[in-house]
């Protein structure tokens, strides 16, 4: 797929994946393809896990604040219980992610 973006698209300079592992996936295709991220393309993924800070380059990721959602879902399914289930979920919940840059998007 990684391959087939850039051939459909060859002017794309970035690609954002749904995940850390996906974008993993891709700066290895591209790697093997010989595309130099993030001097060709930057790469950046979700999630912010391990597998982002390990790879080569360390992947530029977005970091979901887990406890704050947490804090959200503990909210609305209380809401839920208690017969007010709309209130909560029919407005923004102003939760803020973090971007951690990395390697993967500094070229």
């Amino acid at each position: 797929a990684a391959r087939q973006l850039l051939e459909t698209y060859p002017d794309t300079d970035a690609v954002m994946c749904v995940a850390d592992s996906v974008a993993f996936g891709v700066i290895s295709q591209f790697q093997r393809e010989g595309i130099e991220v993030p001097n060709r393309i930057a790469v950046a993924g979700f999630g912010a896990y391990d597998i982002g800070a390990c790879s080569l380059p360390s992947i530029t990721t977005i970091e979901p604040n887990a406890e704050e959602i947490g804090v959200m879902a503990g909210k609305m399914i209380g809401q839920l219980l208690n017969g007010k289930g709309g209130a909560l979920l029919s407005k923004h919940t102003g939760n803020s992610p973090n971007l951690v840059i990395r390697a993967s998007t500094a070229g």
